[in-house]
Parts: structure tokens; sequence; C-alpha cells
């Protein structure tokens, strides 16, 4: 199994906040940006966002995001970091449905790499293990 791998889950409404969560500052950059940065320092390599409620605002704040949906992309600030976004067209539906666009995007990625896989799941409004953690959970 590969546990190199993470859907983060961006697609909610994020109203009690009033703007979406992934796109909140957080030490001079954007929280996705540092949930991404801090997988890939715990040895990540391939990552699918999925977006919903907001995606273009995300897109606004992150030209790069839009890209992704098209093509595999790394990330500006951790080039390694293989990067793919998915949009839930109904993210109303909830976490799971979100979940499922990343579990069919992810196979995208994968499906020239011989498996079985697994993959790593983060909401978005969950601070990253530190790099020490992702391991420990990638051996379990």
């Amino acid at each position: 199994m590969n546990p190199n791998l993470l859907i983060l889950l961006a697609a909610g409404k994020s109203s009690r906040m009033g703007e979406p969560k992934g796109i909140l500052r957080h030490q001079d950059r954007y929280w996705i940006e540092s949930q991404l940065a801090d997988f890939a320092r715990g040895g990540g390599e391939r990552a699918v966002v999925v977006l919903g409620h907001d995606h273009q605002r995300y897109f606004a704040a992150l030209p790069w995001l839009e890209d992704a949906v098209r093509e595999r992309t790394a990330l500006p600030s951790v080039p390694r970091l293989c990067l793919r976004v998915a949009i839930n067209p109904e993210p109303e539906l909830g976490p799971f449905s979100s979940l499922q666009q990343g579990i069919c995007t992810l196979r995208g990625l994968l499906s020239n790499i011989p498996g079985p896989h697994g993959a790593f799941v983060l909401p978005v409004d969950v601070p990253a293990p530190t790099p020490a953690v992702w391991d420990a959970l990638a051996r379990a």
C-alpha cells in the first residue's frame, strides 16, 4: 500500500466562518497551502484537493488550484507534491460525496502505478499532523 497519498476535503460552506477555511491566512500563506506543505514534509507525494462550495473563491486566491482541475500540477512552494483538484458538484450531500469525488480523481493519478493503494483523508479544518505522526500512521 502507498501511504503517501492524501485526499484533502475542502468542499464545505464554511458558513459559520464566513469565508472558506482553506483560504484563511496562516503564517504568511493560505491554510490549504500549509496543509499540503505539512503533508509533503511528512513524505507525501500525491494529493487530491476536493473543492465544492466557493471553489471560485479558492481559484481567485490560488490560481494554480484551477490549473490542477485540468492536469496534474505541483504546489508552487512544494514542487515534489503532485496535485490534482476535484470539484464536488453536489457538496450539499456532505463530506462522503466529496470523499467519493476525491477517490475517483485519485484513481486517475494512480492509473499507471500498480496497487493496492490506500490514502489519508484530511478535512481542511483539521490541522495536519507533524511529519513524525504521518510516518507513524503510514507504518501502522
